[in-house]
């Protein structure tokens, strides 16, 4: 499956709280940038996220040739069985990451940029930044 390529990132706020991973190359970003383990995330305009949450999951619907999101995550789930990739959080695939939690758990898929809190109070931003306005800044 591929998905069109962005800068942006996307995870899941369930219950008002932010659900995300920390990998291993997080905690090596970190260290490079000076940050804290605090992640920050700044969620693109309301229309330019509904717009590429919708563009993904479209791409990901036509993939799989499916009617539904719930027939279409069946279908991934057992491709994901079958490579091994069942469940696991893969760092750089935060769309896959994001709707096997909402599948799993709940929750709502949310777009935008993140980074790190640096230790002097500004940010690092890693995918995509406080600056992305439109749909143009984010998909490359």
């Amino acid at each position: 499956m591929r998905l069109p390529k962005t800068h942006g990132y996307f995870w899941v706020e369930r219950d008002n709280e932010i659900i995300d991973y920390d990998f291993p190359q997080y905690r090596r970003l970190r260290r490079k940038f000076d940050a804290t383990d605090t992640h920050c995330y700044l969620r693109a305009y309301p229309k330019v996220e509904e717009a590429i949450i919708r563009l993904f999951k479209r791409v990901t619907l036509r993939a799989f040739d499916a009617d539904n999101w719930d027939d279409m995550m069946v279908e991934f789930l057992l491709v994901a069985k079958m490579t091994g990739n069942a469940d696991a959080p893969t760092f750089n695939r935060s769309f896959t990451n994001a709707i096997q939690e909402v599948y799993h758990n709940g929750g709502e898929i949310r777009f935008g940029s993140m980074g790190f809190k640096k230790k002097d109070g500004t940010y690092h931003w890693y995918y995509a930044d406080d600056q992305c306005k439109d749909m143009a800044d984010f998909l490359l």
